[in-house]
């Protein structure tokens, strides 16, 4: 079966992009599994699939085949994609995902704004196992080092953390171990770790559900400066620096808005062997 897509990338997490109409008797775990394959496929952090109703409608998959209820970079380069395929009328849209409604609008400098909601502590909605109705700045071991966790929804399940020093064994081996810590957090989770540079200036390193060690995590720099600005850690608008590039985040109204880039790097058609 030969399928219509466009992959998409922000700050290196990279998507392909189907619509929906097109793959209605394809299984889609199985297909993003396949179509993610950087060997086999054509490559990518994640699968998006698209519907056209009274509000586009967003429905994303990890290369994995999981479902994650939202992905912030995903977001962005669904605005510039919508535009760009005349889906929308003028610069600003709502989204429709399964965590909820996003509101997107492209800037003048072309890059786009993110208005993600409120983020949520509530144990339940994180979900996360805690005794009290919030885990705030609670000491977790996991993977042989004990760091003081947050959890958040941030239309999707986010763990934060606020680390000295970062490296790659650290987010691999830590990572990996709280995203899998299920009698903690049941439905796994996203993991972050978080270096403060200045007051308006974070470095993040994110451990994805589903995809693991990532360049950028949108929603991941979102929770991480809704956090950071509930504790007092920083101040105003934030710089979120990771490996793929940086955003512009900012807390306003109890809101979280997420600034950045997106953009198309291919499309063609893919060949699916059911």
């Amino acid at each position: 079966m030969n399928i219509p897509f466009m992959k998409y990338q922000g700050l290196g997490n990279d998507f392909i992009i189907f619509q929906a109409m097109k793959i209605v008797e394809i299984k889609r775990p199985e297909l993003a599994i396949a179509v993610c394959d950087r060997h086999f496929g054509i490559g990518a952090d994640g699968m998006v699939v698209l519907s056209e109703g009274q509000d586009l409608k967003m429905d994303f998959y990890n290369n994995d085949g999981t479902v994650a209820p939202m992905c912030g970079n995903a977001s962005r380069c669904i605005a510039k994609y919508a535009v760009e395929q005349n889906l929308v009328e003028g610069n600003a849209f709502t989204l429709e995902t399964l965590g909820g409604p996003v509101g997107l609008s492209i800037l003048e400098d072309g890059r786009v704004q993110v208005d993600l909601g409120e983020p949520d502590y509530s144990v339940d909605q994180v979900p996360v196992k805690y005794e009290k109705s919030e885990m705030i700045q609670e000491p977790i071991e996991a993977g042989g080092e004990t760091f003081e966790w947050t959890g958040v929804f941030m239309l999707t399940t986010h763990a934060v953390t606020f680390v000295e020093e970062q490296s790659d064994e650290l987010i691999s081996t830590v990572g990996s171990a709280i995203e899998n810590m299920t009698d903690r957090f049941p439905i796994k989770t996203n993991a972050n770790f978080v270096k403060k540079l200045d007051d308006h200036t974070l470095r993040l390193m994110t451990w994805e559900r589903g995809a693991g060690r990532t360049l950028a995590c949108g929603t991941g720099a979102c929770a991480t400066v809704a956090v950071s600005d509930r504790l007092g850690i920083t101040k105003g608008r934030v710089r979120v620096i990771m490996d793929g590039g940086e955003l512009e985040v900012f807390v306003e109204n109890n809101r979280v808005f997420m600034i950045g880039t997106g953009e198309k790097i291919a499309e063609g058609t893919y060949c699916y062997a059911e």
